[in-house]
């Protein structure tokens, strides 16, 4: 799927996040991390472009801009972006760089990540380990030209 140029970081498009759906969330999940990341940088790590912790009641979805750090929707926790900025960062792959993968995430736990507000990649991985009932993925293409 391309990302429209609407959902591009800033400067690039407008940095709206895209709406979301999903289904088929265990019963027994107590929260959902979504983590958008553009493995395709020219970076040692991919480029995190959202962290976000959903906890329950867990929705099927969200709306077009709610992981915006203007407006947080309640409950919801923003570690940072490479950018060192809470909550949606908009691809905005280097000019002439070739098409980027945009890889969104979504974990459900089974148990609190106890991810704090600006937690970094690092803690991340930290904070879901051992605690993974389910996993989706979805890949969006954007380049610039």
């Amino acid at each position: 799927m391309l990302i429209p140029a609407r959902y591009a970081g800033k400067g690039v498009g407008e940095n709206v996040s895209p709406a979301f759906s999903w289904s088929g969330v265990p019963d027994h999940a107590v929260e959902l991390v979504m983590v958008m990341e553009d493995p395709d940088a020219p970076l040692r790590h991919p480029f995190v472009h959202l962290i976000a912790s959903i906890p329950a009641p867990i929705p099927s979805g969200l709306s077009e801009g709610e992981l915006s750090a203007k407006a947080v929707p309640p409950g919801v926790t923003f570690g940072l972006s490479t950018f060192r900025k809470p909550g949606y960062s908009g691809p905005r792959a280097l000019v002439a760089h070739g098409l980027h993968r945009y890889l969104f995430q979504l974990y459900a736990l089974g148990q609190p990540s106890g991810l704090p507000s600006g937690a970094k990649r690092a803690e991340l991985v930290t904070a879901l380990t051992g605690k993974i009932v389910a996993r989706g993925r979805l890949c969006g293409y954007f380049e610039r030209t």
